[in-house]
């Protein structure tokens, strides 16, 4: 297929569009993406109960051993001609730029990666810790334990400092970098449902055409991307979530779905975390069925505060 116009990266090779004189980014393919599983603090491994019908059928099995909570792996890491920004690159990757995974306290590092299988289930998260740098050939004191934060956090933020001044200041405040740091902290994620959505749900939610949020916030625009347009209306804030989902109450239809903005109120509260509602539309005066993931609750009943 071609290219749009409006396309602000390459994510393929494009097979048409040569020469590459006229947008010369689009013969530099990258990443489309990337899959990332939350951290979470799931405790001991206990597998769920297998389906009658599925425990039969061996070719769909896999078998996997898992190693108990706290487990320690120590291992070496070589490199060789590195930068100073290259290497606090490296560094940065391992800790996230966590001061707390170059200190003595392998408890105090906070944030996890993941490795192996059985991430979504909350299995293979790795706390790293940088225990040393050792020069090569080794100096007498390059072992000494109170001089690896200092030096380990210093080239850290060399790292830092090169992607502000290549990607802008606000590289540390991009929807990647925040995606990235909100996945590796369990505590983040803590309150958030990690459950898998049914078949079911799933059918539905694609008959709504509707699509996930981003998962953190960020103000991180394409590289290529034009400017805002002048005089667009700011958006409006995040409406609160803790208010109950009761019949009366008034909803606006989450952004990036068809009924993005409109308001009106709830006439019937159906049953199950994701059952249906009933919501009247200001706009028409139609009651139309949606997911309750398709809308927030903006206010209360009139008549809430009644006695």
């Amino acid at each position: 297929g071609r290219v749009s116009e409006r396309e602000p990266m390459a994510t393929y090779t494009p097979l048409e569009e040569k020469p590459w004189s006229a947008r010369p980014h689009l013969a530099r393919p990258e990443l489309a993406g990337v899959k990332i599983w939350p951290a979470r603090d799931a405790g001991a491994f206990r597998p769920a109960p297998v389906h009658t019908e599925l425990a039969k059928n061996r070719k769909v099995q896999t078998r996997l051993v898992t190693l108990p909570p706290g487990t320690v792996f120590r291992s070496r890491l070589t490199f060789h001609n590195l930068r100073v920004v290259e290497l606090g690159a490296l560094l940065w990757a391992l800790s996230f730029g966590d001061e707390a995974a170059f200190g003595a306290e392998p408890d105090a590092v906070a944030k996890r990666h993941r490795l192996g299988m059985g991430k979504p289930l909350g299995l293979g998260e790795v706390a790293i810790r940088v225990a040393g740098l050792t020069p090569e050939p080794a100096c007498p004191d390059s072992d000494r334990a109170a001089e690896i934060p200092r030096k380990a956090i210093g080239f850290v933020r060399a790292f830092e400092k090169h992607m502000r001044g290549v990607y802008g200041e606000k590289w540390g405040e991009s929807k990647q970098v925040k995606a990235l740091l909100k996945a590796a902290a369990p505590a983040e994620n803590a309150a958030s449902s990690l459950g898998y959505m049914s078949l079911g749900d799933y059918q539905e939610h694609k008959k709504q055409q509707t699509c996930l949020g981003d998962y953190a916030d960020g103000d991180e625009k394409p590289r290529d991307a034009p400017p805002s347009r002048a005089g667009a209306p700011p958006p409006r804030p995040t409406p609160p979530v803790d208010l109950p989902l009761v019949e009366g109450a008034r909803v606006r239809g989450k952004e990036k779905t068809k009924y993005s903005g409109r308001e009106g109120r709830i006439v019937w509260v159906g049953p199950g975390e994701y059952g249906k509602c009933r919501v009247k539309f200001d706009d028409n005066g139609q009651t139309v069925s949606l997911m309750r993931t398709l809308f927030y609750v903006i206010g209360p009943p009139d008549n809430a505060g009644d006695g």
